[in-house]
């Protein structure tokens, strides 16, 4: 991605800003949920962090202009939250579980910062995303140390390691960053929703696990919501959000 993205336009000052942004809340992102997995259970912390995220953005561009979320934007949050603690069937009690539950809250602000401010562009698209995952993951590498982790050497095990940091990871994020120029930063956010979704549904495919009736019904909403927010996004009438920037934050050129 490094190679093709061309990293030459990283001597553009707003490029370099956006860079060492970006690898900055990807870095927060991920140690916040990996701390909250010491006290809660993954489908709690991804019901805390992912669910946080759309509110948060909603929250935060509605104080930014000045107007109240409609309720196209609402109701999708609403249902895909319902949703997806259906979905989870998540549950904890004590002071550790409101230390996890902090800590996701936390990973959450930090990811829907990073939707924010990837959903403005400053040109570049490959260049941003190889130099702020690789950022990222050197912001991560002195606490991984820390805490004793290691990758044993065999070829499984590192072809894995090179399959998650490309496709779920790399890929992953380049193409969420450019939905989130393209729809807008809450519709991106709404979108977050189907990692949750995906993951069940895989799953239940390749694992052989079942959902209850709950989780069903959390599945249901959560598709309904993304469909119903996609809805929205392309409605006749309104206006692209990639257009509205662009008439304000023109791409930068390379020097």
């Amino acid at each position: 991605l490094a190679w093709f993205g061309r990293l030459h336009p990283l001597t553009d000052p707003a490029v370099r800003w956006r860079v060492l942004v970006t690898g900055a809340l990807l870095a927060e992102f991920q140690a916040a949920y990996q701390v909250a997995l010491a006290w809660i259970s993954v489908s709690l912390a991804t019901l805390v962090t992912i669910g946080s995220v759309p509110v948060l953005v909603a929250a935060v561009t509605a104080v930014r202009d000045r107007q109240w979320p409609t309720l196209p934007t609402l109701v999708p949050v609403a249902v895909s939250l319902a949703g997806l603690a259906l979905l989870s069937g998540a549950s904890a009690e004590g002071w550790g579980a409101a230390a996890g539950i902090g800590m996701s809250l936390l990973a959450g602000a930090g990811f829907a910062t990073l939707t924010l401010v990837t959903a403005r562009s400053v040109g570049h698209h490959g260049a941003v995303t190889a130099a702020g995952l690789l950022l990222g993951g050197l912001l991560l590498t002195p606490f991984a140390l820390v805490a004793g982790m290691s990758v044993p050497f065999s070829g499984s095990v590192l072809g894995l390691v090179v399959f998650i940091g490309v496709v779920p990871t790399a890929v992953a994020y380049g193409v969420y960053a450019l939905g989130a120029r393209t729809a807008g930063a809450s519709s991106a956010a709404l979108a977050a929703m189907l990692e949750p979704l995906t993951a069940t549904l895989l799953a239940v495919g390749l694992r052989g696990e079942r959902l209850s009736l709950a989780g069903i019904a959390g599945a249901v909403l959560v598709a309904a919501a993304l469909v119903w927010g996609a809805a929205a996004v392309n409605r006749p009438g309104r206006p692209r959000a990639s257009r509205s920037r662009a008439r304000t934050s023109p791409p930068v050129r390379a020097r």
